[in-house]
């Protein structure tokens, strides 16, 4: 009951805070302080800075991939809690906290074998059986 408890205070306070993101980012003077940043310390440094279980802080969330984030923001676990942010926002605060751009891509191609290698003969036996070396499923 502590826990729930806790986790509704932490989601309460994590709405409250993105009220005050859209204003937070107008006021800030776009020359200096990058918006991503202004973003980051209005709208989640509450939970991410406040050691708040399974909330990785700044340093942490500099070594994820910036796809990672930004899908953490759209479809995942942070979805609710960047509900009030536009997606140049999300992306402001992407590029802030990994460094690096945001590129987004397709899906990548599908690993697959081509030309002779595609070819699959079920009449050979396998290379290996087991997890042995031998025929025998034995390291000899």
């Amino acid at each position: 009951m502590k826990c729930f408890a806790n986790c509704l205070a932490v989601f309460f306070l994590a709405v409250w805070a993105q009220a005050f993101a859209v204003e937070a980012v107008s006021r800030a003077d776009l020359n200096d302080i990058p918006p991503g940043q202004v973003i980051y310390n209005s709208v989640c440094a509450t939970c991410h800075e406040a050691g708040v279980p399974r909330a990785p802080s700044q340093q942490m969330l500099s070594f994820v991939a910036p796809q990672a984030i930004y899908r953490a923001l759209t479809e995942g676990v942070m979805q609710p809690m960047a509900t009030s942010l536009s997606d140049e926002q999300k992306v402001a605060v992407v590029e802030y906290l990994t460094g690096k751009p945001l590129v987004l891509e397709g899906e990548p191609p599908l690993l697959r074998c081509e030309g002779e290698m595609a070819q699959f003969d079920y009449r050979q036996p396998p290379q290996s059986t087991g997890w042995g070396m031998t025929l025998g499923n034995t390291r000899e």
